[in-house]
């Protein structure tokens, strides 16, 4: 039986991928991707408000995912209720391309009663990336745990992992945060081709639990 978290992580990733027009993110266009680290951004959450916004981008707030961040236009919101055997699973997925849709930012958010059927955080959030990598045969190039802030006028902090990977069918390149937050997985995804990081900074570092 696979556990709710496994099965929220799999639609997140699923959807982002549908989205994808493979003939604007071409194999042909794709430099051979390297082992590139992203730039941690730990504990930062709480400064994000403050940084300037990509041109082509803005700022949106999510009531119902409990955060806020910023997201090129035009986004693409999907909502939808997974049944389990044990229990139903809540998942909100934003998407949007990226200038000249050379590739694609998105932030899922899942949420059940019991996200990680009783695993550890740690664990929960290593099972989460052992699922993607396995269901999406990815190459891992580099993982770190992180730690992010909660909402601004708290002290929480929420234990996170980074990831970057490569899909060696397609040459898209991952770029992943993970987030657990009590009952809630949030996903901060980019998805392309190539070494560029410039997107997934900008939506890492201007997004917020709420």
């Amino acid at each position: 039986m696979r556990s709710l978290q496994a099965l929220t992580v799999s639609a997140v990733l699923s959807f982002t991928v549908s989205c994808v027009t493979y003939p604007v993110i071409t194999q042909a266009d794709a430099p051979r991707a390297a082992t590139v680290k992203p730039t941690p951004a730990k504990a930062a959450a709480h400064e994000t408000s403050d940084r300037e916004v990509l041109q082509g981008w803005s700022r949106m707030t999510s009531a119902k995912g409990r955060f806020s961040a910023s997201f090129p236009a035009p986004l693409e919101v999907k909502e939808q209720t997974l049944k389990t055997d044990t229990g139903d699973v809540d998942v909100l997925s934003y998407i949007a391309p990226t200038k000249n849709k050379e590739g694609f930012v998105s932030i899922g958010v899942s949420q059940a009663d019991d996200l990680t059927d009783g695993l550890s955080p740690d664990v929960a959030l290593r099972s989460a990336v052992n699922l993607v990598l396995r269901n999406y045969n990815l190459t891992l190039l580099h993982a770190e745990p992180v730690t992010v802030n909660g909402a601004r006028d708290s002290e929480d902090s929420f234990p996170g992992r980074d990831i970057e990977a490569v899909q060696a069918s397609s040459g898209l390149r991952f770029s992943i945060r993970f987030i657990l937050v009590h009952d809630r997985l949030y996903e901060l995804i980019y998805m392309r081709h190539g070494e560029k990081t410039d997107p997934y900074q900008q939506l890492l570092s201007t997004f917020e639990l709420q």
